[in-house]
């Protein structure tokens, strides 16, 4: 136990030097002023001085149906995996020897895992294709309107 106090002073008085240079550059280094820069497409950003920051591309997802069926198909393919290997053990627990009466839960069981994989393979490729974020590049009739510091801008999409 004595050997471990030491060794653990020993590391302490090895680190603290190298605590004290951080926590000093730390509190030297003031943080960088926020001015207000304007965006043309979201109005008003707050960005470090001296820095221009692009706007963000307006994205959405390709399509909300495909994943949200993709996710109700992994959830229910869960379900089914987890069933279908509470079935088969309970076969197998049923079964035990020589006796051939639990073929059922087997057969259940089998299915279920089978399913399971089924649901998985297909609903994980609906979720990702579904989630995937394109441009939002929809035709619009009416003028998207964005006002900045001294400007106005419209844009239409065809």
């Amino acid at each position: 136990m004595l050997r471990g106090f030491r060794l653990s002073c020993a590391l302490m008085a090895a680190l603290l030097p190298t605590l004290a240079t951080v926590q000093a550059s730390a509190q030297a280094a003031p943080p960088a002023a926020l001015t207000l820069a304007p965006e043309l497409t979201t109005g008003y950003v707050a960005s470090p001085a001296g820095s221009e920051a692009a706007p963000p591309e307006l994205t959405r997802r390709r399509s909300p149906a495909l994943m949200a069926t993709g996710i109700l198909l992994t959830a229910l393919s869960a379900v089914a995996t987890v069933g279908g290997a509470t079935f088969l053990g309970i076969g197998a627990t049923i079964h035990g020897g020589d006796n051939g009466g639990a073929v059922l839960p087997t057969y259940f069981g089998l299915a279920g895992l089978a399913g399971g994989a089924v649901l998985a393979g297909a609903g994980v490729p609906l979720l990702i294709y579904g989630a995937k974020e394109i441009p939002d590049t929809e035709a619009s009739y009416v003028p998207k309107v964005a006002v900045g510091n001294r400007s106005v801008a419209l844009a239409w999409t065809f």
